[in-house]
């Protein structure tokens, strides 16, 4: 018999971003778990992101996490990755403009500026990116049980368009909508983006190998 091993009745995703957390949670809505942040664990120190690979980091992240609140923990390293840039910027998107005037005010708008700013007059055929997750789920003693990955491919607009998400969402383009990953409803994005892909890749695992229905 192929018994499935039990998950606990809560998880916890490794961020304290807000909008973040919103966009986690929503794609688990339907699934019997209870789902909380880092911020329902009082002031819990951050983990030091210097791996380099997203990869690296969401294993890092996952396994201190998990050591230190005792609970399953599930974490994400997210980046853009632009080609005309080399890759850039890649492990460092969350802190890309953290030189410039105005990154401590509003850090994702001036990550977006630099971008922005970098490709300057680059036609759209070169401005080519995608947006990739790695998600690390550890169990409540740090031990990493699941690896996968997601990814959105797209471009990068000329300017900042749309109200809705949050990093580099007003610059990114999806060719096929001609429209901004900040454009999208919640649940449009949802359908789309690059964790969700991660995290739907994360629950095929979940119904495969545990009690997840």
């Amino acid at each position: 018999m192929n018994m499935k091993l039990s998950l606990p009745h809560q998880l916890v995703l490794a961020t304290k971003n807000a909008g973040k957390l919103a966009e986690l949670k929503s794609l688990f809505q339907d699934y019997p778990i209870e789902i909380k942040g880092l911020d329902d664990f009082g002031d819990i120190p951050d983990a030091i992101e210097d791996k380099d690979t997203l990869a690296g980091n969401a294993h890092k992240k996952a396994q201190h996490y998990s050591q230190i609140i005792k609970k399953w923990v599930v974490a994400d390293d997210s980046g853009l990755e632009i080609d005309a840039l080399n890759k850039a910027p890649g492990v460092y998107s969350a802190r890309y403009g953290r030189e410039d005037i105005g990154y401590n005010e509003n850090p994702n708008q001036t990550n977006c500026q630099k971008v922005l700013r970098e490709l300057g007059e680059l036609p759209i055929s070169q401005r080519t990116a995608r947006f990739k997750c790695a998600l690390c789920m550890s169990d409540h003693l740090g031990n990493p049980i699941i690896e996968v990955e997601g990814t959105l491919e797209g471009s990068i607009g000329t300017d900042m368009v749309g109200n809705n998400g949050f990093g580099y969402d007003p610059i990114f383009i999806i060719p096929e909508l001609d429209k901004s990953v900040a454009q999208l409803s919640p649940s449009e994005k949802n359908k789309r983006s690059h964790r969700a892909k991660a995290f739907e890749a994360l629950v095929e695992v979940l119904k495969q190998k545990y009690n997840f229905a």
